[in-house]
């Protein structure tokens, strides 16, 4: 019976194990994968296996011997009864194993998730500190620099124009000046 048992485990628990490839997220910034070498756990499932089969099988030479005691024989059975529970706690253990893997592989997705977003978020509020920088940067230098000076050569302008007003008009007061004393002189001329 012992020896089914471990048959059956050695069979039924590796394929357990074989699973599909899973999908990957094209969009995905990192990918990280879980995964379980199932060669050690079936080179221990051996080594166990024929242990608990040698075990088996002493215990079976052991309870044919006529020479046992009642006792004896008990205590076999008690020996047989602690093997069978250690199949027992051997498959479950196996059987969970799965189970604990798909687990670790949502805590490391999780976790990696909330890395990523941690990073994203510092990211965006570094880039937003920076534009928020330059914006106060080109403010100052509008409000200390341009805007004086802006006013600074509005007032210039305002005054040459002023003065070119100024200059058109002497210009032709010049002109008027020029006219009269040419017509002044023509007259002389005429009357000498």
């Amino acid at each position: 019976m012992l020896k089914l048992i471990w048959l059956g485990l050695i069979f039924v628990i590796p394929t357990s194990f074989a699973s599909s490839p899973q999908e990957q997220d094209p969009n995905s910034f990192i990918q990280v994968n879980v995964s379980l070498d199932l060669q050690g756990i079936e080179a221990s499932i051996d080594g166990t296996s024929q242990s608990l089969n040698s075990l088996a099988d002493s215990l079976n030479a052991i309870a044919e011997s006529p020479d046992l005691t009642p006792e004896q024989q008990k205590n076999i059975e008690l020996t047989m009864n602690n093997v069978n529970q250690l199949i027992d706690v051997s498959t479950q253990s196996l059987e969970k194993l799965p189970i604990a893997l798909s687990q670790s592989k949502q805590v490391v997705g999780e976790k990696t998730q909330l890395f990523l977003d941690d990073v994203k978020f510092k990211l965006i509020l570094i880039i937003s500190l920076v534009v928020l920088a330059l914006l106060a940067i080109i403010g100052c230098i509008y409000w200390f620099l341009l805007r004086p000076l802006q006013s600074t050569v509005l007032s210039a302008t305002t005054h040459v124009s002023q003065m070119a007003q100024a200059l058109q008009v002497t210009a032709k007061a010049v002109e008027a000046c020029t006219d009269k004393q040419q017509a002044i002189s023509k007259q002389l001329n005429q009357h000498r």
